[in-house]
Order: C-alpha cells, then structure tokens, then sequence
C-alpha cells in the first residue's frame, strides 16, 4: 500500500480514541436524558400532590360544591354557585 506511513497509523489510532470517547460522552448524554425525562413525568403527579396538601379539606369541598352546581345549572348558575358558597361561608362563620 503505497502512501501509508507511520503518521497515517497515528491520526488513524487518534480517530478511533476520538470516537470512543465521543460514544462515551453520548452514552453519558443518553442516560442523562432518560433521567430528566422520568423526572418531567413524575412533575405533574408531584404538583397535584402539593396542590392537595396545601388546600384544606373544607376548602376542597367548597371548591367541588361550586363546581358541581356550576355544571349542573351551566354556564349562567356559575354565578349562582358563588353566591350560594359565600352564603355558605358566611353562614359557618357564625
């Protein structure tokens, strides 16, 4: 093989350090990737779980209260609702 040289088995050997460090950094990259990806999966599970642990129990009700009669006299009875949960709370007030 005319035109291959020492210096032509270096660069050669170099290469191939070169891309086995490169796969080594993907696999790195790879693996990261897979870790941040189970993490943004749990967030919305982690998110709705502070979410209940911050409202309290009668403040859930009063929410599920409006929300259920709000559906169930549509779009005008949302404001029906309100009034029937501040006439609720201002009763238990009391």
């Amino acid at each position: 093989m005319d035109g291959f040289t020492e210096g032509d088995r270096d660069r050669t050997i170099e290469i191939e350090k070169g891309i086995t460090a490169m796969n080594g950094r993907l696999e790195l990259l790879e693996r990261d990737q897979r870790v941040s990806l189970k993490r943004i999966r749990r967030l919305p599970d982690l998110t709705a779980t502070a979410i209940v642990k911050a409202v309290s129990k009668r403040a859930l009700f009063l929410i599920g209260l409006g929300i259920a009669l709000g559906s169930l006299l549509g779009g005008a009875g949302i404001e029906v609702a309100r009034k029937m949960v501040a006439a609720a709370l201002a009763g238990a007030g009391h």
